[in-house]
């Protein structure tokens, strides 16, 4: 038995976002039972295997996101209000234009712009 969507907690954390990971997993999950029955195999941990690496990076920096969001409300909402660019981030994060994993990247890419910027009121 394979668990897709929902029902394998592929949820995505930070925004509860499921629809894509139900779609895709289930199409993995069909890869692995044809590739396990080409192979006449009962062995089904490939599909595991594609789970994780399609999705675990995509899940820990949602994770982190949503723990920064929500550890620490009121000063978020303060630092977002005063950033166009953390702004824009987010929006482009909620159109699917981007993901968790790229704002988390960015972010640490440019954590001491940022903060300058904030601070000078930029």
């Amino acid at each position: 038995m394979l668990l897709v969507g929902d029902a394998a907690i592929l949820v995505e954390t930070w925004l509860g976002e499921g629809f894509y990971h139900a779609v895709a997993s289930g199409r993995m999950a069909a890869e692995a039972i044809i590739l396990s029955e080409r192979e006449n195999r009962e062995d089904l941990s490939y599909y595991s295997n594609l789970i994780h690496s399609a999705f675990n990076p995509q899940f820990t920096s949602a994770r982190k996101l949503s723990l920064g969001v929500n550890l620490l409300p009121l000063i978020n909402v303060l630092v977002l209000s005063s950033s166009p660019t953390l702004q824009q981030m987010i929006i482009d994060l909620l159109r699917g234009e981007t993901s968790p994993t790229q704002i988390w990247e960015r972010l640490k890419r440019e954590f001491p712009s940022l903060t300058w910027n904030i601070l000078m009121g930029k």
